[in-house]
């Protein structure tokens, strides 16, 4: 079974944790997406690392989250969640392309 984790110095992020990183703000919402992000994806499994007592309100939120980020990413993407306490990885929000005056 391929696992998908974050990766060790020398090592790339697969395509799926590239994936759910870059949607997560989608997938969770802005106020979660603040206080949590994706970490590692090791089989189904999704760790998501929150600040404070984030973990606490993902941890009711779980079931949620995983139909959401089943719906968006395919069928049974993340099957649980697990969370550690930390602080969370921002990715830098994406630039829109600068619009052309016609």
């Amino acid at each position: 079974m391929p696992t998908d984790r974050r990766p060790r110095r020398g090592e790339q992020e697969t395509p799926r944790l590239q994936a759910l990183r870059r949607e997560w703000t989608t997938l969770v919402g802005r106020d979660m997406a603040g206080l949590a992000s994706p970490h590692r994806l090791c089989g189904r499994v999704l760790t998501v690392v929150a600040s404070g007592p984030a973990a606490l309100e993902l941890q009711h939120r779980s079931a949620g989250m995983i139909e959401t980020i089943n719906a968006t990413m395919g069928r049974e993407t993340v099957t649980s969640l697990r969370f550690l306490h930390g602080e969370p990885r921002h990715e830098p929000p994406r630039q829109e392309p600068p619009r052309q005056a016609a």
